[in-house]
């Protein structure tokens, strides 16, 4: 079936008219009318508002890019024989103090005689760790950890 220009035009006219005479209409009519609702005029009507002294719902803002980081060793001094492992936790905060988004990257690198394993890895929650080794007795090892802009360091002394 197909339709005329004329007869689209004359369907639209119908239906527009009840409608638009209704938006129109200054009340000074002997008889009412029925004021059409929203609904009826094909329009998606509005959201209820919330009552006098109620709360609006919070929207929590996305993490945003790395601010700060605050960073643990546990144990922080250890016996440096290149076996027992220090866990050196790194907390990564955006600029409001909120955990960034998971899957930031997330770098360690020791800076004097030692190792972390692992040396790249990720935030969840907020969080990465890693497990430091000493290799020099007597030396402590100094452990710089990175994420986005910002970098923090730690000292696991030597016992």
């Amino acid at each position: 079936m197909t339709l005329t220009r004329k007869t689209l035009l004359a369907i639209l006219a119908a239906i527009a008219a009840p409608v638009l005479f209704a938006a129109c209409d200054d009340g000074d009519d002997p008889t009412p009318t029925n004021t059409p609702t929203a609904a009826s005029a094909g329009l998606t009507p509005l959201p209820p508002t919330l009552p006098p002294g109620t709360a609006s719902p919070s929207v929590t803002p996305a993490p945003g890019a790395p601010a700060t980081i605050e960073l643990t060793a546990d144990p922080q001094a250890l016996v440096c024989d290149g076996v027992q492992p220090s866990r050196v936790t790194a907390r990564v905060l955006d600029v409001g103090g909120a955990p960034v988004a998971d899957g930031t990257d997330v770098r360690f690198s020791v800076v004097t005689l030692g190792t972390a394993d692992p040396i790249d890895t990720t935030t969840v929650d907020g969080g990465a760790e890693t497990s430091v080794v000493a290799l020099g007795s007597g030396v402590g090892v100094v452990v710089n950890v990175t994420a986005g802009a910002v970098e923090q360091g730690i000292r696991i002394d030597c016992q």
